[in-house]
């Protein structure tokens, strides 16, 4: 969790709402209207979504790492990230899925 820094007269800063990291299939705006409607009233969290191309679940997993490193986003102090994959009923996807699974596990990604 990030640290409140204290100010000069002993007045305490705000501390920075958490970061919830959403990975989804291509470009789809379902997701990110669900998601941003979702977190409107909590102000704890501010949602931010990885971008990508991608629509294979490893593809997404990638993206979402991708986006969490090059906006420092930080896994073990109270930020969030998930990748939410449409598998359809398509079982020839299930080793790619779990790629993905254990991808993300493996960066911290739920």
């Amino acid at each position: 969790m990030v640290k409140s820094k204290e100010k000069q007269r002993g007045k305490v800063r705000k501390q920075r709402a958490k970061f919830v990291v959403i990975g989804a299939e291509g470009k789809n705006k379902t997701e990110r209207n669900y998601f941003h409607d979702f977190f409107k009233t909590n102000k704890e969290y501010k949602v931010k979504f990885s971008s990508s191309g991608d629509t294979d679940p490893e593809g997404i997993v990638n993206d979402t790492i991708k986006y969490i490193e090059k906006e420092e986003i930080n896994l073990n102090d109270g930020d969030v990230a998930f990748c939410f994959v449409d598998t359809d009923t398509d079982i020839t996807k299930q080793p790619q899925i779990d790629n993905a699974l254990k991808l993300a596990s493996d960066n911290g990604i739920e």
